[in-house]
């Protein structure tokens, strides 16, 4: 039930004050087309909202803080540093070769602001081999391209290199496996494997950092590079919302290049209703526009949230320059001139299902006769509305998010977001765009965007 206040009531904050303005302005129509959401998009009207500041006795009982590891990509001098229980080694898997575009998984860790024009397009064509996947650990072979890169290699040849480079590793890695029969060399590993055939390498828990090293001696050994390309090797994970400590693989730190981590705060609104049974009452928070064009420069960019025009996400740059962000917003890291990416949005489920693109609307304009075609179509429309059902049913409480990806100064043994992000609280940049919660209000936002 939506909250109301009189004049005898205990004093309420701005913020609940625009909170209820907001939710109001955007209920009001809702309720005046009896929710039917042909007429409501049929409306000739616009739903004004607006932001504000939070102040410091406000955040003190109305926000909660909460941070988090949302990832952590290790990049390796040496892959002998690897502290995993690898059950096996993929160096080329077998027949149709499925190699990774890197860029997205490297993006937010390089410093682009080194690379030159040529480089970065370069870079979004490279490609890496998955080496193994271990207790949520991804490690990936990959070849990318130095800063100063002078020549704009093709999508085609990249591949075409990228293939013979890894098939050469292999041919040197199994010689030398070969060359270790009958040593103290993961003897038990080679004989539980075809030596002729390695392209999936089954590794006993004991000799796993013998066997890396061999491994690492043919990748060094490995020739037949592209001129101004390097190799890179990473361990990573993503998407984890961590609240705890992360413990990183790393056996020895000197075999460590660079650690990057992905950290991230969420920032909620909620309050103790005035009822008997003392009901926690939500705030749906957004970050406000007018809010974040104070702080984030002019080379990220803005996105709305649910079409409103007031509220925002905002991503950093990735295009080779310079961050141009407040040094207050910058600041929220603990290591601010190492920081490579921040992006603050609307933290709501948002799972895309693995569909062709409109697979609803397609279904509805094939012809009847197509028949496989529309049989693969009507597949993916029924797993889009499945995904679709199933945000709105976990769409409960909107919290404003922001995620920094820094690169650190030193290797750790472990990662506290806490260490990374600096959560004191600031009406500078802390504007946001507050809705009273409703028990419709998150599904209609998602369904009249949708």
């Amino acid at each position: 039930m939506d909250p109301t206040f009189d004049a005898e009531s205990e004093p309420v904050s701005n913020l609940q004050l625009t909170a209820q303005e907001n939710g109001s302005a955007f209920m009001e129509p809702i309720e005046a087309c009896a929710g039917d959401c042909d007429r409501f998009l049929k409306r000739d009207g616009y739903i004004p909202v607006r932001g504000t500041n939070v102040c410091h006795s406000e955040q003190d009982y109305l926000l909660d803080w909460r941070t988090d590891v949302d990832g952590v990509l290790i990049e390796w001098d040496s892959i002998c540093g690897l502290n995993l229980n690898l059950s096996y080694l993929q160096v080329v898997p077998p027949g149709n070769v499925r190699l990774h575009r890197v860029y997205h998984v490297l993006k937010k860790h390089l410093d682009l602001t080194k690379y030159n024009r040529v480089a970065l397009r370069v870079l979004q064509d490279c490609l890496a081999s998955q080496l193994s996947y271990t207790e949520g650990w991804e490690t990936w072979l990959g070849f990318i391209p130095e800063c100063a890169l002078t020549t704009e290699y093709t999508p085609n040849v990249i591949r075409a290199f990228t293939l013979k480079t890894l098939k050469n590793l292999k041919s040197v890695f199994q010689r030398k496996l070969k060359q270790s029969r009958g040593s103290n060399i993961a003897p038990h590993t080679l004989v539980k494997n075809n030596l002729n055939d390695i392209s999936k390498l089954r590794i006993m828990p004991d000799e796993q950092e013998s066997l890396m090293r061999v491994f690492q001696s043919a990748l060094d050994e490995t020739d037949g590079m592209l001129d101004g390309f390097r190799k890179i090797m990473i361990t990573f994970r993503f998407g984890e919302k961590m609240h705890t400590v992360a413990t990183l693989p790393i056996r020895d730190k000197t075999a460590v290049r660079c650690v990057s981590v992905h950290a991230g705060l969420e920032i909620g609104a909620s309050y103790i209703g005035e009822d008997e049974d003392e009901t926690l009452v939500n705030i749906d928070l957004m970050w406000s526009r007018q809010g974040l064009q104070e702080v984030i420069g002019s080379r990220g960019r803005l996105f709305p949230t649910f079409s409103f025009t007031e509220c925002a996400n905002f991503q950093s740059n990735l295009d080779g320059k310079l961050m141009d962000i407040h040094r207050d917003l910058r600041n929220v890291c603990q290591f601010p001139d190492s920081l490579n990416f921040l992006q603050m949005y609307c933290d709501l489920p948002h799972r895309c299902p693995d569909t062709r693109w409109h697979p609803v609307s397609t279904a509805i304009i094939v012809p009847l006769g197509v028949v496989k075609l529309r049989r693969n179509i009507e597949r993916d429309a029924m797993t889009y509305i499945s995904e679709a059902e199933n945000n709105f049913s976990n769409m409960t409480n909107c919290r404003c998010r922001l995620e920094i990806v820094v690169l650190l100064p030193e290797v750790p043994d472990i990662v506290n977001a806490s260490d990374i992000l600096v959560t004191e609280k600031s009406p500078t940049y802390w504007r946001n765009t507050p809705f009273w919660h409703h028990s419709r209000t998150l599904d209609l936002l998602l369904l009249f965007v949708m």
